[in-house]
């Protein structure tokens, strides 16, 4: 499982270099209001990960090493990271393995929520949300890691987001409409 660790590292590297310049401490106006989510552009598929997802205009897609696939807003306040790092039947190791890695890279870190029974992408997923603090940027994040038992492999999907705002309304939408087909 070394590769996971390596997983888990994406959405730091990816928030390091991006990320908004908004300080995120007063919530936006359309946000206190509920927003609808965001239009989505045409189903784009990776055929290696067996996925299919939708993205908001402005959003790319980078290959990284073991596999993964990493989602960014145009500005790099979200990354979307998504990755099959093992069997599924070890998708609740990867989970814990995962949350473990976010406590070693990140500091301030605070578990706000677990689910055991969510749905991602059609598939059964155990998840959990997360505060934490960049390590370098000395800026607060909310992290989602969620673990779905696909056919043959795990997904980890991780959420890391600098834009507290529109930015989260933007990534619901993506796993709104993110299918796991293997």
């Amino acid at each position: 499982m070394a590769v996971l660790g390596l997983l888990v590292a994406i959405p730091v590297t990816m928030i390091a270099r991006g990320g908004d310049d908004d300080d995120g401490d007063e919530p936006s106006e359309a946000i206190d209001g509920g927003p609808a989510l965001p239009e989505v552009g045409g189903v784009r598929s990776d055929r290696k990960l067996k996925i299919d997802l939708r993205l908001p205009e402005g959003w790319r897609r980078e290959r990284q090493d073991g596999g993964a696939v990493a989602f960014l807003r145009k500005d790099g306040g979200v990354v979307i990271a998504i990755s099959t790092p093992g069997p599924a039947e070890d998708a609740a190791e990867i989970q814990r393995e995962a949350l473990a890695t976010i406590e070693s890279q990140y500091r301030k870190v605070e578990t706000t929520g677990r689910t055991r029974d969510l749905e991602l992408g059609g598939r059964r997923a155990i998840s959990a949300t997360l505060v934490a603090t960049h390590p370098k940027k000395k800026k607060e994040l909310r992290i989602l890691i969620s673990t779905a038992k696909g056919r043959k492999k795990a997904y980890l999907v991780e959420v890391v987001a600098a834009d507290l705002n529109q930015g989260l309304v933007e990534a619901q939408a993506v796993l709104s409409g993110l299918r796991l087909k293997g």
